[in-house]
């Protein structure tokens, strides 16, 4: 275990970051806990791997893997040098047998006189926001210039690979402010991940630094991306024909498009069926769908003889415990039975004939 940066220096309020490499030995993997003793108790370190915070991890043989340890210094911290060890413990496997493992590193952090420094100050009220994939996450802060000089600072974020942000006033982009002795200004850190982020916590850095470089601020964001939502609908047509007295069923193809499981899957009318009209749905509710897993629902629609011949709509939707589809219409030809257009041509026929012999016997006259 070591460091390329085992002495970091900050100014109270900031974070200091240290890049750490562990690698196991040739021979032996090992599953180790990470830990950072000696620090005082009120400062707040973290350990991440791939932007997901850790408490251990797991070396193959051989292998390295780089972890990042951010240790946030409060305002009040004095000014010295901070002296701290980071203890990797664990256990060591190699042929069916293991044992213990225990390893130091000591590392550094130096707090800077704040004497000839101009001194902002970042926060917020919600340094943790949660957001499905494809959403922005919107932090707002609050940037102060606690010198008693004017002064502009620069503005800027340190992010993942391929994810951008801005800083947004009511309407605008900035990229830094001007601020009297004392003032302040609130700010919405607006961030868009990657288009192909993948579900996780990702840590961000947003600092604040004076335009000579004598003074900046640090502040840590935390973005928890969840996975998106989606139910697709598979049918291309949305037609049925049903004879009127009988029934006919419609097949309803759904897929999960999206990211997380969907619990309570269920297609639902949404309007009046119309009159001599009887609608089921079978299944009427699937427990659980899970992402890109497809699954059917059977419209049954039956209908009373005396339904007249037309085209009907019917509105539906399919729905869960996360989220809803838009309506759609299935549109229902109703034809008359052969039988009654039977009846209807004899009846018919059998005026026309009535009328012509009346005409016969009483035109003659």
């Amino acid at each position: 275990m070591w460091s390329q940066t085992p002495h970091v220096v900050v100014y109270a309020g900031e974070t200091a970051s240290f890049s750490i490499d562990l690698t196991a030995s040739s021979i032996a993997s090992a599953t180790i806990s990470l830990s950072a003793q000696g620090l005082p108790s009120d400062w707040i370190y973290r350990f991440m791997v791939e932007n997901r915070q850790i408490r251990g991890v797991h070396l193959e043989v051989g292998k390295t893997v780089a972890v990042q340890l951010s240790v946030e210094t409060p305002r009040e911290a004095s000014t010295k040098v901070y002296e701290f060890s980071v203890v990797a413990s664990g256990q060591g496997e190699f042929g069916g047998y293991s044992f213990p493992i225990s390893e130091e590193l000591p590392l550094k952090v130096e707090i800077q006189s704040t004497e000839s420094k101009s001194n902002p100050k970042i926060t917020t009220a919600f340094p943790e926001i949660g957001a499905p994939a494809g959403s922005s996450l919107k932090y707002p802060i609050k940037v102060t210039n606690e010198e008693k000089t004017s002064d502009t600072f620069i503005l800027t974020v340190e992010t993942p690979e391929n994810w951008t942000a801005t800083f947004k006033t009511e309407a605008e982009e900035v990229y830094k402010v001007y601020l009297d002795a004392g003032e302040s200004v609130e700010l919405t850190v607006e961030v868009t991940p990657s288009p192909r982020v993948k579900v996780g916590v990702y840590l961000l850095t947003v600092t604040v630094e004076s335009m000579d470089g004598r003074g900046s601020a640090s502040l840590s964001l935390t973005a928890r991306i969840s996975g998106s939502y989606g139910i697709k609908i598979l049918n291309v047509n949305f037609y049925t024909t049903v004879t009127a007295g009988q029934e006919t069923s419609y097949r309803l193809d759904l897929k999960n498009s999206g990211d997380n499981l969907l619990t309570k899957v269920k297609a639902v009318k949404v309007s009046d069926v119309p009159d001599g009209f009887t609608v089921s749905i079978e299944p009427s509710e699937i427990a659980s769908l899970e992402p890109n897993q497809e699954t059917t629902f059977s419209i049954t629609i039956e209908t009373e003889a005396t339904v007249n011949a037309g085209s009907y709509y019917l509105e539906f939707k399919v729905q869960s415990d996360q989220m809803e589809t838009s309506n759609f219409s299935l549109r229902v030809d109703v034809h008359q039975q052969a039988s009654y257009l039977t009846a209807g041509i004899a009846l018919v026929i059998v005026a026309v004939i009535a009328l012509v012999i009346i005409f016969r016997k009483f035109g003659r006259r």
